[in-house]
């Protein structure tokens, strides 16, 4: 089996997307080697254009510095564990070098993310699996965010069986998903279908993770479930 990769290494990935963008915390030489990309991700450099397009909507109605959509400065603590996810930094198979830049990838980007919703309190932490075959960032922050938005795109006019991202709903959670293309007509199968950012927001609390990699984001409801269960343990 191949060795995963930490986060920032450069592989193959999703695109970025209308969200907030990714850390750039990136792993030390000698870290474990880059995994080899699953299927799907071979579609979705296609879509890295569009959803930077995008972004360019959603940012502009977000806060602009002025204290965000209910901001509260009031402090907001990772939790020790997700699931079957725990923060990368406790991971004993992070090299010294990595867990240094993780710590400054976290920090930087923990007081950035609060500074874009006007001082909120804000945590940003990444996690992973005790064997670093998946692996997921946490966004939170003590404001509103407005409800994720993609364009629209009818995939009959485009011969495709889905549109290759989109937004979907999961009760009070909101998905970006990606689908490789596939025919129209034909089945579009679980390994063709990635999460890539989940979020959950109220008036007090927005609850975003980002998925990294690995196989387990193949399942959107599963990401989705993962994203309540972060917003259950941070409100």
């Amino acid at each position: 089996m191949a060795e995963p990769t930490l986060p920032g290494q450069p592989i193959s990935g999703p695109p970025p997307s209308e969200f907030p963008p990714p850390a750039p915390g990136s792993p030390a030489p000698g870290s474990p080697g880059p995994r080899t990309p699953n299927v799907w991700l071979v579609g979705l450099v296609g879509a890295v254009v569009g959803a930077l397009v995008a972004a360019v909507p959603l940012l502009l109605t977000r806060g602009g510095g002025g204290g965000g959509l209910g901001a509260s400065k009031d402090s907001i603590s990772a939790p020790e564990a997700l699931g079957a996810y725990r923060p990368m930094l406790k991971n004993s198979k992070v090299n010294g070098d990595t867990v240094k830049r993780l710590t400054d990838t976290e920090s930087v980007s923990g007081k950035n993310l609060s500074a874009a919703y006007g001082g909120a309190g804000a945590v940003f932490r990444q996690y992973a699996d005790d064997s670093i075959q998946n692996s997921f960032t946490l966004e939170a922050v003590r404001a509103e965010s407005p409800k994720p938005f993609y364009p629209y795109v009818n995939p009959a006019q485009i011969g495709l069986a889905e549109a290759e991202q989109d937004v979907e709903a999961f009760g009070q959670v909101n998905c970006l998903i990606h689908y490789l293309p596939v025919q129209q007509g034909q089945t579009v199968e679980p390994d063709q279908v990635q999460a890539l950012i989940c979020e959950r927001t109220s008036s007090h609390l927005t609850v975003r993770l980002r998925f990294n990699f690995g196989d387990a984001w193949h399942k959107p409801a599963d990401a989705a479930a993962l994203t309540d269960q972060a917003w259950s343990q941070l409100s």
